[in-house]
């Protein structure tokens, strides 16, 4: 047996969680979704994390991250969405400007 530091099992058990594992959990997850006879509180758990993990929730995401968060290029789509926005609302006032509440 090596003497190895924990450092060192810790590394080794990593890749092996990474590769190894993470092969089998998604053949696990794939098998449980196939399997009608999988009770469907786990079919859906493992829906959820297959479309999560698959970047089928980013589009939704990204509207929950704080800027420090973001990338350079989700800032600049975060920006321009904003930006958007105040233009919209501008051009909403303008339109109702001089109205009465009552017209």
């Amino acid at each position: 047996m090596s003497a190895d530091t924990p450092q060192d099992a810790f590394a080794r058990n990593l890749r092996r969680l990474q590769t190894e594992g993470l092969d089998a959990a998604t053949q696990a997850a794939i098998d449980m979704l196939r399997d009608t006879g999988t009770p469907a509180a786990a079919r859906a758990t493992a829906m959820n994390a297959v479309l999560k993990v698959s970047g089928m929730f980013d589009a939704e995401s990204e509207d929950e991250l704080q800027p420090h968060e973001m990338t350079a290029e989700q800032l600049s789509r975060a920006v321009a969405k904003s930006l958007r926005a105040i233009g919209d609302n501008a051009a909403a006032s303008e339109v109702h400007e001089g109205a009465d509440l009552f017209d």
